[in-house]
C-alpha cells in the first residue's frame, strides 16, 4: 500500500471514529479498541460480562497467566468518546484504584485528539497520584496505528 493510499486510510478511519463520538457509540469503540488491543499490545484479555454495575473503571483487562510460576502485569484497559478526556481519565484512574488497586498499567483510548500537553500531565498525574504507567492512545494516534496495521494486512 502506498503512503498516499495509508494516509487516506487514516483519514477514513478518523472520520469513522468522529461518527461514533457523534452517535455516542461507545461500545462500537471499545470493541474496535479491544480487538486492536487483543490483536496488538496482549492476547490475555477478556471484556467484563453483564450485571449493570458499570465496568468499575476497567473496560477490558488481563487475565492473569503464568509462566515459569511468574504471573503477568495486570492491564487495565479504558476507552472513552468523552470530549472531556481530562474528567474521565481522571474519574477512571479513581475508579480502577479503588476496585483494582493492584493495577499499575493502564492504556486509555480515546476518540478525541489529546494535546501533547495534556497527555503529559495526565500521565505524570496518574503515576503520582495512583502509581499508574499510563499510556494515552488518542484519535491521531489511533488512526494512525490501525491504518499501519490495516495495510499491511492488505
Amino acid at each position: 500500500m502506498t503512503y498516499n493510499n495509508r494516509q487516506s486510510l487514516q483519514q477514513a478511519i478518523r472520520l469513522a471514529i468522529l461518527g461514533m463520538v457523534a452517535n455516542n457509540e461507545d461500545h462500537t469503540f471499545e470493541k474496535m479498541c479491544y480487538d486492536y488491543s487483543f490483536l496488538k499490545i496482549c492476547d490475555n484479555i477478556v471484556m467484563p460480562t453483564g450485571g449493570g454495575h458499570g465496568d468499575k473503571g476497567r473496560d477490558f483487562y488481563t487475565i492473569p497467566i503464568y509462566k515459569n510460576g511468574v504471573k503477568n502485569k495486570e492491564i487495565a484497559f479504558l476507552c472513552s468518546l468523552n470530549k472531556k478526556y481530562k474528567d474521565k481519565i481522571k474519574s477512571d484512574l479513581e475508579s480502577l484504584n479503588t476496585n483494582f488497586p493492584q493495577i499499575d498499567t493502564a492504556y486509555f483510548f480515546s476518540g478525541v485528539d489529546i494535546s501533547e500537553y495534556d497527555r503529559y500531565n495526565l500521565i505524570k498525574y496518574a503515576k503520582a497520584n495512583y502509581n499508574v504507567e499510563l499510556t494515552i492512545v488518542d484519535l491521531n494516534q489511533l488512526s494512525q496505528l490501525l491504518s499501519k496495521f490495516i495495510s499491511y494486512l492488505l
